[in-house]
């Protein structure tokens, strides 16, 4: 990370969670200087750009010593001031991580320094805190100095009391880092990929039982969040739905006997781990209850609200209530942050508003729609390289859709065409996927000169495929059930043919 965004961040945390004089910094009634005219730009300016701040600040460019001096001296000024943040807000557990970091820190100096005694004095209250809070790094570290001066002053009686803690503490820690150490290899080898390889498969599947032996011995909050995180991976790997949802709720349960330990961030993982599978099987009542958690759990703007806000995309165009599934896409796409998201995103919700137009035109053709948009989508040349296997399958999909619903026969074979081209060359050898199966029967009606009764013979068993549900999970290639839109295809054909 460069030395802008380190200074970007630590302006956003100071003025969040600075006391009163850390702030000042910001302030433009105090005393005017080069830094602090740099600081307010960082911690109030919408959008970098140092070039103008430069020549406004320093009358030189971004690149001259003189700026980058300053800029230097800001993040140091910056980073001195973490040290006097007031955290009001958040979880219990967050204030108690700062407010040990800050004791530890104080203690370790005072020993460093010869103050034993002062340090000594300040362990109590933060080695409360850390049983309290399951911090063990921290719990740990208390008990060895504990011991030390329990050897140094001849405390029998004491020395062994921390070892006797130490020696569990410790078992304790191992678990934890054991499970830790699991997780992260079980998602190395989920990085990048579209479909969990069989080596993550197995890893997981292990790891889980593994997991469950140390939870037992160890039914704690930490050693709990790593269980359940990978029994769900376990169960998300290797596609148990029903397990998945399960896994979700029970965790949830879990997390709930410890409110002092949750964040919003733990509220809300699970609920949304749930939501996929919950809209694959059709389970409405889980799907709403996971949708009310995320709405409590991540406020509007967040990374996880964007990603929930898709899901409820899916479950309202899965349900057929395209009004509400249109509302979603509008608060995405109204919302401050929604520009700043990477380019595949942005490209993926404005394929996913054409969804919810067309699909409120198939229900209602009275309702009003971009017809100038749909003339655009016919005419748009797959080139989403982030993901050509998803993003390219969706577009293919809502082209053939479009054309169908206007009996545009001439786009129809372009169309096939194209698809046959599109499954020949990505999904050659994932037959086993409904998206597969959806394309071929495609294939099959323009083999059979769009004849719909025929090829329902012909492509029974494409068909009969992409009919299961809860077989896949929902993602973009399924934006409407491939059944629904296999539906409204044989109709507007027989109606045009």
């Amino acid at each position: 990370m460069d030395s802008s965004l380190q200074i970007l961040e630590l302006s956003r945390i100071i003025k969040n969670f600075g006391n009163k004089n850390s702030k000042s910094l910001f302030q433009s009634n105090q005393k005017k200087s080069q830094i602090r005219a740099l600081a307010r730009k960082f911690a109030f300016q919408s959008g970098e750009n140092e070039h103008d701040w430069a020549l406004e600040i320093c009358r030189t460019s971004e690149h001259d010593q003189k700026y980058i001096r300053i800029r230097s001296q800001l993040k140091r000024l910056l980073i001195s001031r973490v040290f006097h943040l007031d955290i009001r807000s958040g979880s219990e557990l967050r204030k108690a991580i700062y407010r040990n970091a800050k004791e530890l820190f104080c203690i370790r100096v005072l020993i460093m320094l010869g103050a034993r005694g002062a340090a000594v004095a300040l362990i109590p209250r933060a080695l409360d805190r850390a049983r309290t809070f399951e911090l063990t790094n921290d719990r740990i570290e208390l008990l060895h100095i504990l011991r030390q001066h329990a050897t140094i002053n001849g405390y029998r009686k004491k020395f062994a009391e921390y070892q006797k803690e130490l020696d569990d503490v410790e078992r304790i820690r191992c678990a934890e880092r054991r499970l830790n150490a699991l997780d992260d290899a079980i998602n190395v080898e989920l990085v990048g990929r579209a479909r969990a390889p069989k080596a993550a498969i197995e890893l997981a599947k292990s790891a889980r039982a593994e997991a469950e032996m140390l939870f037992r011995e160890f039914p704690r909050f930490n050693v709990g969040v790593h269980y359940y995180r990978i029994a769900t991976l376990a169960a998300e790997t290797s596609r148990q739905f029903t397990e998945l949802i399960r896994l979700c709720s029970e965790a949830e349960y879990f997390l709930a006997q410890f409110p002092h330990l949750v964040t919003p961030l733990f509220a809300g993982q699970y609920a949304i781990k749930r939501l996929t599978p919950s809209i694959a099987l059709s389970n409405e009542s889980s799907t709403v209850s996971a949708l009310e958690i995320c709405e409590r759990s991540f406020p509007v703007g967040e990374n996880n609200w964007f990603i929930w806000k898709e899901c409820e995309f899916f479950f309202r165009m899965h349900t057929g209530d395209f009004e509400s599934a249109q509302r979603v896409f509008a608060s995405i796409a109204g919302n401050d942050r929604f520009q700043s998201q990477p380019e595949q995103v942005r490209q993926k919700w404005a394929l996913l508003g054409y969804y919810a137009d067309f699909a409120r035109s198939a229900k209602s053709p009275s309702a009003p729609v971009r017809l100038r948009a749909f003339h655009h989508i016919l005419r748009e040349t797959p080139i989403y390289k982030k993901d050509k296997a998803g993003y390219n399958a969706s577009l293919y999909i809502l082209q053939y859709l479009i054309a169908a619903s206007r009996s545009d026969h001439e786009t129809l074979l372009q169309r096939s065409e194209a698809i046959a081209k599109y499954t020949s060359r990505y999904l050659r050898n994932r037959h086993e996927q409904q998206l597969y199966a959806f394309l071929k029967t495609l294939q099959v009606l323009r083999k059979h000169d769009f004849n719909v009764d025929e090829t329902a013979i012909r492509a029974r068993r494409y068909i009969k495929q992409f009919s299961v549900r809860g077989k896949e999970l929902i993602d973009e290639t399924q934006v409407l059930p491939y059944p629904m839109m296999w539906l409204w295809i044989s109709e507007w054909l027989r109606k045009s043919y």
